[in-house]
Protein backbone atom coordinates (compact mmCIF):
# COMPACT_ATOMS: atom_id res chain seq x y z
CA UNK A 1 0.00 0.00 0.00
CA UNK A 2 2.81 2.25 0.74
CA UNK A 3 4.62 1.61 -2.11
CA UNK A 4 1.15 2.49 -4.63
CA UNK A 5 0.90 5.68 -2.38
CA UNK A 6 4.11 7.15 -3.21
CA UNK A 7 3.62 6.08 -7.19
CA UNK A 8 0.31 7.54 -7.24
CA UNK A 9 1.80 11.06 -5.06
CA UNK A 10 5.11 10.91 -7.46
CA UNK A 11 2.46 10.37 -10.50
CA UNK A 12 0.56 13.42 -9.27
CA UNK A 13 3.30 15.71 -8.56
CA UNK A 14 4.59 14.98 -12.26
CA UNK A 15 1.90 15.79 -14.03
CA UNK A 16 1.67 19.18 -12.09
CA UNK A 17 4.74 20.15 -13.11
CA UNK A 18 3.67 19.23 -16.49
CA UNK A 19 5.18 15.32 -16.32
CA UNK A 20 8.45 16.39 -16.70
CA UNK A 21 8.72 18.97 -18.95
CA UNK A 22 10.07 22.44 -18.74
CA UNK A 23 7.60 25.19 -17.36
CA UNK A 24 6.95 27.98 -19.56
CA UNK A 25 9.46 31.42 -19.00
CA UNK A 26 7.39 34.66 -18.32
CA UNK A 27 9.11 36.16 -21.16
CA UNK A 28 8.23 33.58 -23.77
CA UNK A 29 5.19 35.78 -24.40
CA UNK A 30 4.23 39.46 -23.81
CA UNK A 31 0.60 40.47 -22.22
CA UNK A 32 -0.38 43.56 -21.12
CA UNK A 33 -3.19 42.90 -17.92
CA UNK A 34 -2.57 43.03 -14.83
CA UNK A 35 -2.69 39.19 -14.69
CA UNK A 36 -2.81 36.72 -17.12
CA UNK A 37 -2.25 32.60 -17.15
CA UNK A 38 -2.56 30.07 -19.69
CA UNK A 39 -3.78 26.90 -18.59
CA UNK A 40 -4.49 23.16 -20.29
CA UNK A 41 -7.65 21.71 -19.52
CA UNK A 42 -7.33 18.49 -19.21
CA UNK A 43 -4.22 17.88 -17.11
CA UNK A 44 -4.30 21.25 -15.62
CA UNK A 45 -0.90 22.31 -16.44
CA UNK A 46 0.15 25.95 -16.95
CA UNK A 47 1.85 27.02 -19.97
CA UNK A 48 2.15 30.98 -19.23
CA UNK A 49 1.49 32.94 -16.40
CA UNK A 50 2.16 36.22 -15.13
CA UNK A 51 1.67 37.87 -11.86
CA UNK A 52 -1.32 34.91 -11.80
CA UNK A 53 -1.75 35.23 -8.10
CA UNK A 54 -2.37 38.84 -6.99
CA UNK A 55 -5.92 39.17 -6.09
CA UNK A 56 -8.32 41.51 -7.94
CA UNK A 57 -12.16 42.30 -7.65
CA UNK A 58 -13.78 39.66 -9.65
CA UNK A 59 -16.48 41.57 -11.38
CA UNK A 60 -18.94 39.91 -13.91
CA UNK A 61 -16.26 36.93 -14.45
CA UNK A 62 -17.46 35.71 -11.09
CA UNK A 63 -19.87 33.96 -12.84
CA UNK A 64 -17.75 31.62 -14.32
CA UNK A 65 -18.48 29.43 -10.38
CA UNK A 66 -22.35 30.65 -10.86
CA UNK A 67 -22.25 28.57 -13.84
CA UNK A 68 -20.53 26.38 -12.67
CA UNK A 69 -22.79 25.57 -10.03
CA UNK A 70 -25.91 25.32 -12.36
CA UNK A 71 -24.75 22.87 -14.48
CA UNK A 72 -23.21 20.82 -11.73
CA UNK A 73 -27.19 20.72 -10.49
CA UNK A 74 -28.03 19.77 -13.94
CA UNK A 75 -25.87 17.38 -14.10
CA UNK A 76 -26.87 15.78 -10.82
CA UNK A 77 -30.56 15.92 -12.07
CA UNK A 78 -31.29 18.64 -9.43
CA UNK A 79 -32.24 21.04 -12.05
CA UNK A 80 -33.55 19.72 -15.95
CA UNK A 81 -33.85 22.33 -18.87
CA UNK A 82 -37.49 22.42 -18.83
CA UNK A 83 -37.91 22.99 -15.79
CA UNK A 84 -39.80 26.65 -14.45
CA UNK A 85 -38.50 29.10 -12.64
CA UNK A 86 -40.83 31.87 -11.07
CA UNK A 87 -38.38 35.44 -11.38
CA UNK A 88 -38.61 36.96 -7.71
CA UNK A 89 -38.83 40.70 -7.13
CA UNK A 90 -35.38 41.02 -6.08
CA UNK A 91 -33.81 38.68 -9.18
CA UNK A 92 -35.64 40.98 -11.75
CA UNK A 93 -34.31 44.19 -9.42
CA UNK A 94 -30.68 43.43 -10.04
CA UNK A 95 -28.27 46.02 -11.18
CA UNK A 96 -25.73 45.36 -13.62
CA UNK A 97 -25.96 43.18 -16.97
CA UNK A 98 -29.26 42.03 -16.92
CA UNK A 99 -31.64 39.69 -19.52
CA UNK A 100 -34.47 42.43 -18.16
CA UNK A 101 -36.65 39.26 -16.71
CA UNK A 102 -39.71 39.95 -15.39
CA UNK A 103 -40.75 39.74 -12.09
CA UNK A 104 -43.10 37.25 -10.35
CA UNK A 105 -42.90 34.94 -13.74
CA UNK A 106 -42.24 31.53 -14.60
CA UNK A 107 -39.41 30.94 -17.51
CA UNK A 108 -37.77 28.08 -18.35
CA UNK A 109 -34.57 27.08 -16.81
CA UNK A 110 -33.15 26.90 -20.43
CA UNK A 111 -34.26 30.50 -21.82
CA UNK A 112 -32.52 31.72 -18.15
CA UNK A 113 -29.12 29.45 -19.40
CA UNK A 114 -29.11 31.99 -22.19
CA UNK A 115 -29.23 34.75 -19.93
CA UNK A 116 -26.85 33.79 -18.12
CA UNK A 117 -24.07 32.38 -20.47
CA UNK A 118 -24.58 34.51 -23.03
CA UNK A 119 -25.70 37.76 -21.62
CA UNK A 120 -23.80 37.38 -18.27
CA UNK A 121 -27.19 38.45 -16.92
CA UNK A 122 -27.32 39.36 -13.59
CA UNK A 123 -30.91 38.67 -13.15
CA UNK A 124 -30.90 34.99 -14.14
CA UNK A 125 -28.20 34.40 -12.16
CA UNK A 126 -29.98 35.41 -9.04
CA UNK A 127 -32.97 33.74 -9.97
CA UNK A 128 -30.96 30.32 -10.26
CA UNK A 129 -29.96 30.93 -7.27
CA UNK A 130 -33.15 31.19 -5.48
CA UNK A 131 -34.34 28.32 -7.23
CA UNK A 132 -31.46 25.82 -6.48
CA UNK A 133 -30.45 27.18 -2.76
CA UNK A 134 -33.27 29.26 -1.31
CA UNK A 135 -31.29 32.83 -1.47
CA UNK A 136 -28.17 34.17 -3.14
CA UNK A 137 -26.64 34.75 0.44
CA UNK A 138 -26.71 30.31 0.64
CA UNK A 139 -25.52 30.41 -2.86
CA UNK A 140 -22.52 32.83 -2.44
CA UNK A 141 -21.88 30.46 0.86
CA UNK A 142 -22.07 27.27 -1.81
CA UNK A 143 -19.62 29.37 -3.92
CA UNK A 144 -16.88 29.91 -1.12
CA UNK A 145 -17.18 26.24 -0.43
CA UNK A 146 -16.53 24.65 -4.40
CA UNK A 147 -13.92 27.10 -4.63
CA UNK A 148 -11.81 25.55 -1.41
CA UNK A 149 -12.83 22.15 -3.23
CA UNK A 150 -11.29 23.25 -6.18
CA UNK A 151 -7.88 24.90 -4.49
CA UNK A 152 -8.88 28.66 -5.26
CA UNK A 153 -7.23 29.85 -1.86
CA UNK A 154 -7.49 33.48 -3.29
CA UNK A 155 -10.77 33.62 -3.68
CA UNK A 156 -13.32 35.02 -1.78
CA UNK A 157 -17.05 35.40 -2.89
CA UNK A 158 -19.28 38.52 -1.63
CA UNK A 159 -21.89 37.74 -3.51
CA UNK A 160 -22.78 35.83 -6.45
CA UNK A 161 -22.47 37.97 -9.98
CA UNK A 162 -19.69 40.05 -9.09
CA UNK A 163 -21.38 43.40 -9.05
CA UNK A 164 -19.47 43.38 -4.79
CA UNK A 165 -15.73 44.57 -5.17
CA UNK A 166 -15.28 42.55 -2.29
CA UNK A 167 -15.70 39.77 -4.44
CA UNK A 168 -11.79 39.02 -5.01
CA UNK A 169 -10.22 36.10 -6.93
CA UNK A 170 -7.05 35.57 -8.99
CA UNK A 171 -6.03 34.68 -12.55
CA UNK A 172 -5.23 31.40 -11.47
CA UNK A 173 -8.32 30.62 -9.06
CA UNK A 174 -10.46 32.12 -12.07
CA UNK A 175 -8.39 29.27 -14.46
CA UNK A 176 -9.14 26.47 -11.78
CA UNK A 177 -12.79 27.49 -11.67
CA UNK A 178 -12.89 27.43 -15.63
CA UNK A 179 -11.13 24.03 -15.82
CA UNK A 180 -14.00 22.48 -13.58
CA UNK A 181 -16.95 24.23 -16.00
CA UNK A 182 -15.14 22.74 -19.21
CA UNK A 183 -15.86 19.27 -17.38
CA UNK A 184 -19.75 20.01 -18.01
CA UNK A 185 -19.51 19.83 -22.11
CA UNK A 186 -22.93 20.61 -21.98
CA UNK A 187 -22.20 24.25 -21.20
CA UNK A 188 -20.73 24.69 -24.44
CA UNK A 189 -24.05 25.33 -26.65
CA UNK A 190 -24.72 28.28 -24.30
CA UNK A 191 -21.38 29.68 -23.43
CA UNK A 192 -20.31 29.85 -27.19
CA UNK A 193 -23.51 31.52 -28.61
CA UNK A 194 -22.65 35.40 -29.98
CA UNK A 195 -26.15 36.43 -30.05
CA UNK A 196 -29.08 35.24 -28.88
CA UNK A 197 -32.93 36.23 -28.12
CA UNK A 198 -34.98 35.56 -25.11
CA UNK A 199 -38.32 35.46 -25.64
CA UNK A 200 -40.91 36.73 -22.01
CA UNK A 201 -43.95 34.88 -21.34
CA UNK A 202 -45.68 37.77 -22.36
CA UNK A 203 -44.06 37.61 -25.94
CA UNK A 204 -41.21 40.63 -25.42
CA UNK A 205 -38.30 39.77 -26.98
CA UNK A 206 -34.81 40.58 -25.86
CA UNK A 207 -31.65 40.47 -28.02
CA UNK A 208 -28.55 38.57 -25.95
CA UNK A 209 -25.30 39.47 -27.17
CA UNK A 210 -22.36 37.91 -25.16
CA UNK A 211 -19.32 40.54 -24.31
CA UNK A 212 -16.77 38.17 -24.76
CA UNK A 213 -15.97 38.82 -28.66
CA UNK A 214 -13.47 36.10 -29.37
CA UNK A 215 -16.64 33.48 -29.14
CA UNK A 216 -16.99 35.50 -32.66
CA UNK A 217 -13.69 35.89 -33.75
CA UNK A 218 -11.58 33.74 -31.97
CA UNK A 219 -12.14 30.30 -34.06
CA UNK A 220 -13.12 27.26 -32.05
CA UNK A 221 -13.53 29.47 -28.92
CA UNK A 222 -16.77 27.98 -26.48
CA UNK A 223 -16.87 31.23 -24.20
CA UNK A 224 -16.83 31.70 -20.88
CA UNK A 225 -16.97 34.79 -18.79
CA UNK A 226 -16.21 38.52 -19.21
CA UNK A 227 -16.05 41.24 -15.92
CA UNK A 228 -15.91 44.98 -15.71
CA UNK A 229 -16.08 47.44 -13.26
CA UNK A 230 -13.90 50.75 -12.13
CA UNK A 231 -12.28 48.48 -9.30
CA UNK A 232 -11.49 45.29 -11.62
CA UNK A 233 -11.08 47.50 -15.07
CA UNK A 234 -11.32 44.73 -17.85
CA UNK A 235 -11.27 40.54 -17.57
CA UNK A 236 -11.90 37.88 -19.60
CA UNK A 237 -11.91 33.95 -18.80
CA UNK A 238 -11.72 31.99 -22.49
CA UNK A 239 -11.16 28.75 -23.45
CA UNK A 240 -10.97 27.26 -26.98
CA UNK A 241 -10.44 23.35 -28.41
CA UNK A 242 -8.24 22.62 -31.25
CA UNK A 243 -7.60 18.68 -31.45
CA UNK A 244 -7.57 16.81 -28.58
CA UNK A 245 -6.37 19.68 -26.56
CA UNK A 246 -8.65 22.48 -24.92
CA UNK A 247 -6.87 25.54 -23.50
CA UNK A 248 -8.02 28.31 -20.82
CA UNK A 249 -6.78 31.72 -20.82
CA UNK A 250 -7.21 34.39 -18.28
CA UNK A 251 -6.69 37.97 -18.61
CA UNK A 252 -7.37 40.35 -15.67
CA UNK A 253 -6.97 43.90 -15.17
CA UNK A 254 -6.75 45.25 -18.25
CA UNK A 255 -6.63 48.93 -18.68
CA UNK A 256 -8.91 48.56 -21.33
CA UNK A 257 -11.70 46.35 -23.09
CA UNK A 258 -9.46 45.15 -25.99
CA UNK A 259 -6.01 44.89 -23.97
CA UNK A 260 -7.98 41.40 -22.43
CA UNK A 261 -9.30 39.97 -25.73
CA UNK A 262 -5.69 40.78 -27.45
CA UNK A 263 -3.97 39.28 -23.92
CA UNK A 264 -6.49 35.35 -24.25
CA UNK A 265 -5.80 35.86 -28.24
CA UNK A 266 -1.52 35.73 -27.60
CA UNK A 267 -2.34 33.56 -25.17
CA UNK A 268 -4.47 31.02 -26.92
CA UNK A 269 -2.16 31.28 -30.23
CA UNK A 270 0.83 30.63 -27.96
CA UNK A 271 -0.36 27.01 -26.85
CA UNK A 272 -1.77 26.14 -29.85
CA UNK A 273 1.16 26.92 -31.81
CA UNK A 274 3.81 25.28 -29.47
CA UNK A 275 1.82 22.85 -27.52
CA UNK A 276 0.07 19.51 -28.44
CA UNK A 277 -1.89 17.11 -25.34
CA UNK A 278 -1.90 13.67 -26.05
CA UNK A 279 -3.92 10.72 -24.15
CA UNK A 280 -1.15 8.55 -23.49
CA UNK A 281 -2.89 5.81 -21.70
CA UNK A 282 -6.44 5.49 -21.61
CA UNK A 283 -7.96 4.37 -18.42
CA UNK A 284 -9.48 1.02 -18.71
CA UNK A 285 -6.90 -0.22 -21.84
CA UNK A 286 -5.44 -3.22 -22.10
CA UNK A 287 -1.64 -3.66 -21.35
CA UNK A 288 -1.37 -7.49 -21.74
CA UNK A 289 -4.15 -9.88 -22.56
CA UNK A 290 -4.71 -13.15 -20.53
CA UNK A 291 -1.62 -13.01 -18.00
CA UNK A 292 -1.45 -16.09 -15.92
CA UNK A 293 -2.08 -16.80 -12.33
CA UNK A 294 -0.28 -19.28 -10.37
CA UNK A 295 -3.34 -21.36 -8.31
CA UNK A 296 -5.84 -19.19 -10.23
CA UNK A 297 -9.49 -20.28 -11.72
CA UNK A 298 -9.51 -18.94 -14.03
CA UNK A 299 -5.50 -19.62 -14.66
CA UNK A 300 -5.31 -16.23 -16.55
CA UNK A 301 -6.67 -12.43 -16.41
CA UNK A 302 -6.01 -9.38 -18.74
CA UNK A 303 -4.15 -6.41 -17.34
CA UNK A 304 -6.15 -3.22 -17.35
CA UNK A 305 -5.18 0.33 -16.84
CA UNK A 306 -5.97 2.21 -13.75
CA UNK A 307 -5.82 5.63 -14.81
CA UNK A 308 -5.30 7.81 -17.67
CA UNK A 309 -2.64 9.34 -18.55
CA UNK A 310 -2.64 12.44 -20.75
CA UNK A 311 0.86 14.26 -20.73
CA UNK A 312 1.47 18.20 -22.35
CA UNK A 313 4.07 18.61 -24.65
CA UNK A 314 5.89 20.73 -26.85
CA UNK A 315 5.17 19.82 -30.26
CA UNK A 316 6.94 17.02 -31.70
CA UNK A 317 8.22 15.50 -28.27
CA UNK A 318 5.66 13.33 -28.72
CA UNK A 319 7.25 10.49 -30.94
CA UNK A 320 10.09 9.86 -27.86
CA UNK A 321 7.35 8.64 -25.88
CA UNK A 322 6.80 4.86 -24.42
CA UNK A 323 5.18 3.08 -21.67
CA UNK A 324 6.52 -0.30 -20.42
CA UNK A 325 4.47 -2.59 -17.90
CA UNK A 326 6.15 -3.42 -15.06
CA UNK A 327 4.50 -6.20 -13.06
CA UNK A 328 4.60 -7.19 -9.42
CA UNK A 329 6.78 -10.32 -8.74
CA UNK A 330 5.34 -13.27 -7.43
CA UNK A 331 1.53 -12.99 -8.21
CA UNK A 332 -0.96 -15.44 -6.94
CA UNK A 333 -4.43 -16.32 -6.51
CA UNK A 334 -6.76 -14.88 -5.29
CA UNK A 335 -6.36 -11.81 -7.24
CA UNK A 336 -9.42 -9.23 -6.92
CA UNK A 337 -10.92 -6.98 -9.71
CA UNK A 338 -8.99 -3.48 -9.89
CA UNK A 339 -6.36 -4.78 -7.87
CA UNK A 340 -3.01 -3.11 -8.35
CA UNK A 341 -0.73 -5.86 -10.18
CA UNK A 342 1.69 -3.44 -11.48
CA UNK A 343 2.63 -0.06 -13.21
CA UNK A 344 2.56 1.31 -16.33
CA UNK A 345 5.46 3.56 -16.69
CA UNK A 346 5.67 6.67 -18.71
CA UNK A 347 9.27 7.05 -20.37
CA UNK A 348 11.01 10.05 -22.51
CA UNK A 349 14.10 9.28 -24.43
CA UNK A 350 14.53 6.29 -21.57
CA UNK A 351 13.64 8.48 -18.86
CA UNK A 352 10.85 7.77 -16.94
CA UNK A 353 8.05 10.74 -16.21
CA UNK A 354 5.26 9.53 -14.74
CA UNK A 355 3.60 6.03 -13.71
CA UNK A 356 0.24 4.86 -12.94
CA UNK A 357 -1.44 1.57 -11.64
CA UNK A 358 -1.89 -1.51 -13.53
CA UNK A 359 -5.03 -3.36 -12.25
CA UNK A 360 -6.55 -7.04 -12.71
CA UNK A 361 -9.38 -6.30 -15.45
CA UNK A 362 -11.67 -9.52 -12.74
CA UNK A 363 -11.60 -11.58 -10.17
CA UNK A 364 -9.62 -14.98 -10.02
CA UNK A 365 -10.28 -17.70 -7.28
CA UNK A 366 -7.80 -19.76 -5.66
CA UNK A 367 -8.35 -23.68 -7.08
CA UNK A 368 -10.06 -25.89 -4.88
CA UNK A 369 -9.50 -29.16 -4.07
CA UNK A 370 -11.10 -30.77 -7.18
CA UNK A 371 -9.51 -27.98 -9.65
CA UNK A 372 -6.57 -28.91 -8.44
CA UNK A 373 -6.86 -33.11 -8.79
CA UNK A 374 -8.70 -32.47 -12.13
CA UNK A 375 -5.53 -30.00 -12.98
CA UNK A 376 -3.25 -32.49 -12.19
CA UNK A 377 -4.86 -35.14 -13.96
CA UNK A 378 -4.49 -33.07 -17.38
CA UNK A 379 -1.32 -32.43 -16.97
CA UNK A 380 -0.62 -36.44 -16.91
CA UNK A 381 -2.92 -37.40 -19.51
CA UNK A 382 -1.25 -35.01 -21.69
Amino acid sequence: MMRKAWAIIFAICLMAFGCGYAMTEPSAIQTKSKSAILMEQGTGQILFENNADEQISAAGCAKVMTMLLVFQAVDEGRLTLDEEITVSQTAASMGGTQAFLEANTAYKAEELLKGLCVASANDAAIAFAEKLFGSEEVMVQKMNEKAQELGCTNTNFADAVGLKDETVTTARDLALMAKALCNYRNAFPYTSVYQESLTHPTGRITELVNANRLVRFYTNCDGLATGSSATARYGVVATAKKGDMRLIAVAVGSTDSSGRFDDAKTMLDYGFANYTSKVIVRKGETLKKELEIEGGSPHTIDVIAGEEVRLVMNKGEEKNIEKELVLLEGLQAPVQKEQQIGDVVIKQNGTELCRVPAVSAGDITQLNLMECIRKIGNWWIH
